[in-house]
């Protein structure tokens, strides 16, 4: 699964540590 961290990068700290840990997607 990729994903772009353009855009993501900021979304993707809120979800990651509301749902799962953030380094699991690191």
């Amino acid at each position: 699964m990729q994903i772009n961290n353009c855009y993501n990068i900021d979304d993707f700290r809120k979800m990651a540590k509301s749902r799962i840990p953030a380094p699991l997607f690191h």
